[in-house]
């Protein structure tokens, strides 16, 4: 935190320290920490004949960890409860980033099960698809053997019987034989 003055210039910057939980609290409210400080500075410069027109709180840092001696029993305390909220702070952080890489693994394997599941399903239809065709082919197959067997005139003796007639037919002639299938004579 940092003071400026002017009568006859800038003041340097003047320094105060504070916790973990008050530079917490000063965050949320920095006019009322803004006034405090000015209140305070404006004492001292009044004694010296100046006047203070503006207080900013241009930086927050904290004192790095080495400037603490830890025989100090005030550093030693503010050296402990840095080293925790550090480390509470690394392990929160390091938890989030862990829960983070497992729901998108999570997330990424859910979508492959159901593109996987989808592909499974479109390649049941596609099978499906072609059994019912098959069968639908089959049926016409075997419907158009019943019909023609319904309606021919002749029954499966009487087609026998034509059939050898037309060999007999054909042993008397010069004509090559009959077709072995249909029993017709060719030409």
């Amino acid at each position: 935190m940092s003071t400026q003055g002017s009568q006859s210039g800038r003041l340097p910057p003047q320094k105060i320290a504070l916790d973990g939980p008050q530079m917490r609290q000063h965050r949320v409210a920095g006019g009322d920490y803004a006034a405090k400080v000015r209140r305070l500075a404006e004492e001292s410069l009044a004694a010296n004949g100046l006047e203070l027109e503006s207080v900013a709180i241009v930086d927050l840092d904290q004192t790095s960890l080495e400037y603490f001696d830890p025989s100090n029993a005030f550093d030693a305390e503010g050296l402990t409860q840095l080293t925790e909220s550090i480390e509470t702070r690394r392990r929160m952080r390091n938890e989030i980033e862990q829960r983070t890489l497992v729901d998108i693994r999570n997330q990424n394997l859910d979508t492959q099960r159901k593109v996987l599941e989808i592909e499974r399903d479109t390649e049941y239809a596609r099978l499906e698809q072609e059994r019912e065709v098959e069968i639908s082919q089959g049926s016409r197959c075997a419907n158009g053997r019943s019909i023609r067997n319904q309606t021919s005139p002749f029954s499966l003796r009487d087609r026998q019987f034509t059939r050898k007639a037309r060999w007999y037919r054909w042993l008397g002639s010069n004509q090559r034989p009959p077709d072995p299938q249909s029993g017709a004579l060719t030409s």
